[in-house]
């Protein structure tokens, strides 16, 4: 969920450099030729098995597409990405008060045992 204070003009700036990352890869998710989702991912090394890991770090579904299994399509073509690289695992933060997502994910993927924590960097941080 975005904050409603970010400006049309923030987002197109985040989008923007996410878009120009080298980092970061992107991928859309259409339903009648429209671009109803995206997810947004990176390819990093995974310590433990010396090998690689996917990160999902957000994946957005626009309203009027949800309950269409969108999600799960977006998460499973980021998974065949995954195994073509071979990939150890995909994993991806969800926030514990959106309910909707996690019902969606505990459908296909396992919740993990590990906690998430955060240091924020700048002043005034939140989400």
């Amino acid at each position: 969920m975005y904050p409603a204070s970010q400006t049309e003009n923030l987002r197109q700036e985040a989008a923007t450099a996410l878009l120009s990352s080298q980092t970061a890869e992107v991928i859309g998710g259409f339903l009648d030729g429209k671009l109803s989702a995206f997810a947004v991912f990176f390819d990093l090394p995974e310590a433990i098995s010396n090998g690689r890991a996917g990160q999902l770090d957000d994946l957005y579904v626009a309203a009027g597409a949800r309950g269409q299994r969108l999600a799960q399509e977006m998460v499973e073509a980021v998974v065949g990405i995954g195994r073509a690289r071979g990939w150890v695992h995909l994993r991806w933060l969800v926030p514990e008060d959106n309910a909707a997502a996690l019902r969606t994910y505990e459908r296909f993927a396992k919740a993990a045992s590990w906690k998430s924590y955060v240091l924020w960097l700048g002043d005034g941080g939140s989400w």
